[in-house]
């Protein structure tokens, strides 16, 4: 038996789900249906009981039995196979567990849902190292509709690898219901589908509720907690809830094709509303991560954070670009969310939406040189952009110009042209002619130097060779569209001073093209 988090004291015997017997056995149903039945048994005890699940709170720390995951080395394919099969079934079960106790408020159940939450973890890294052996092995399934389609068919053993994971049914009860009234995202075959990483390909597991974003509440602790007198959490959980709730915002607020989700009856007000309390406690763990990143930290640890303060700036973005925002009936939620991201409760009270815009749009422009990626370069800005969608300003608008040329004069280990991109609009998007006239000259002289791959201008670090035709479609579209703008309410002798800048800024931008060692250059691939 693994895993067990009860002590003796608190059962009468030894209580443990034989994960890997349910695995092996010739009928799959019994281990598909595992983890529906307890999340059946706990709805029931949550509405009999008024939420309180004390009478089954056994099988949150219960034991599981699987293989000797110690000597997986020694195993053959098939093995290894079964292993893999034992180490789903089992995540599936934790993520159920996790589901029905992560709203309990014992005490010592909050720390067994924290602990179950790290065996999580460590499981599915376990099975990521053994589908690494075996990439081509297909898992299970994760949820028990797909034996309708296959209970009467006389399946061999060689063929089940070939049959398709069925679609995750359309609802799904939750502890808490999610309903609103307006304002729910749209599910239509039009919906953009969001990009699904390699991992997300190989495993479907069963879905966190939304629940598990509640567990933000506890402090985040930087050093091994052992002690269950205090409820911390670690880095990496910290990113596991971190990641989830990303994923559910994304799909919520941005309109992508739900499918069969359970998310289709989440709406974005509710979602955004019912985490408002918790933003407080994510506003600390920015700090602590912020003033940790400043410090000497151990390189697994310090990529672990990065993760986390890339997770934070996302969320961030989601929240703030929310369309929902665009309505002064969402006044008073906006004016709680910026609250809860003030630095300090010293600072000065402020009342004001726009005054807490900006200084929340100044602290995010301080943390430029927190970002380790380009990713992240691009999700500050855009949060930054996000904000002053909602209350536009041209103080804001030259801080998100400056902050982008802070980060495009930063060298990146991997350049994304589409990123790159972003960067270079927000860069731009309050330069006049007269500026990009100066930028054209100045480009002019350190254009040449661009010989290898890996040189870049002097004046923007993150502009190289390769994305060079990045910056220079962006510095003609600017160009005409300042045209545009400056051209009205302009005298006669102001007309030809902008035509006289706007020629000399073409001719620039025309030596430049002439000066490459092929078009390419400037044009996207």
């Amino acid at each position: 038996m693994q895993y067990n988090l009860n002590s003796d004291e608190e059962i009468d015997a030894p209580l443990a789900v034989n994960i890997a017997e349910l695995t092996l056995k010739p009928e799959k149903h019994s281990v598909l249906t595992l983890a529906p039945h307890f999340r059946l048994l706990r709805l029931l005890h949550y509405k009999q009981q008024d939420g309180d699940l004390a009478s089954i709170d056994a099988l949150l720390g219960c034991g599981v039995v699987l293989p000797k995951l110690e000597q997986r080395d020694c195993f053959g394919i098939e093995q290894l196979k079964q292993v893999s099969d034992c180490l789903f079934h089992c995540i599936n079960w934790f993520r159920e567990v996790i589901n029905g106790f992560v709203t309990q408020k014992n005490r010592k159940l909050r720390y067994k849902v924290i602990q179950r939450l790290d065996n999580l973890i460590e499981l599915e890294k376990l099975l990521v190292e053994c589908l690494d052996s075996i990439p081509e092995h297909k898992l299970p399934t994760s949820y028990f509709d797909v034996l309708s389609q296959t209970v009467h068919k006389n399946v061999a053993p060689m063929q089940q690898d070939n049959i398709k994971p069925a679609k995750r049914p359309k609802k799904k009860l939750k502890t808490k219901e999610f309903v609103e009234d307006s304002t729910v995202a749209p599910s239509t075959s039009t919906a953009r589908v969001a990009k699904i990483s390699k991992d997300e390909q190989r495993f479907s597991f069963r879905e966190m509720d939304t629940d598990l974003v509640l567990l933000i509440k506890y402090p985040l602790s930087t050093e091994d907690v052992t002690s269950s007198d205090q409820t911390c959490l670690n880095i990496n959980q910290l990113n596991f809830i971190l990641k989830d709730f990303v994923t559910k915002l994304t799909l919520v607020t941005k309109g992508r094709d739900l499918g069969l989700s359970h998310l289709t009856d989440v709406s974005p007000l509710r979602l955004i509303t019912d985490c408002v309390p918790l933003l407080s406690n994510l506003n600390k763990h920015l700090g602590v991560i912020d003033k940790r990143l400043g410090e000497s930290v151990d390189e697994d640890d310090l990529k672990q954070m990065q993760i986390t303060f890339g997770s934070i700036l996302e969320c961030l973005y989601l929240i703030f670009s929310w369309s929902g925002f665009q309505h002064s009936k969402r006044l008073d939620l906006l004016r709680e969310i910026l609250k809860a991201f003030r630095q300090s409760d010293d600072n000065p009270p402020l009342n004001s939406v726009n005054h807490l815009i900006l200084e929340l749009t100044n602290r995010l422009a301080d943390f430029v040189d927190r970002c380790s990626s380009l990713s992240q370069a691009v999700s500050l800005i855009k949060t930054m952009e996000a904000l002053n969608a909602i209350t536009p300003s041209s103080v804001i608008q030259s801080k998100i110009a400056k902050t982008a040329g802070h980060l495009l004069n930063k060298q990146w280990d991997v350049s994304n042209s589409v990123n790159v991109d972003a960067l270079v609009k927000s860069y731009l998007c309050s330069a006049n002619i007269k500026t990009i006239c100066g930028m054209v000259g100045t480009i002019q002289e350190q254009a040449p130097g661009l010989t290898n791959k890996t040189d870049s201008l002097d004046m923007l670090r993150s502009i190289n060779k390769s994305n060079f035709y990045v910056l220079y479609r962006n510095l003609w579209e600017s160009l005409h569209d300042r045209v545009k703008t400056e051209i009205q309410a302009l005298t006669n002798a102001q007309h030809l001073t902008l035509w006289r800048t706007t020629a000399v800024t073409m001719q620039g931008l025309m030596t430049v093209a002439k000066a490459q060692e092929t078009k390419l250059n400037l044009r996207s691939s």
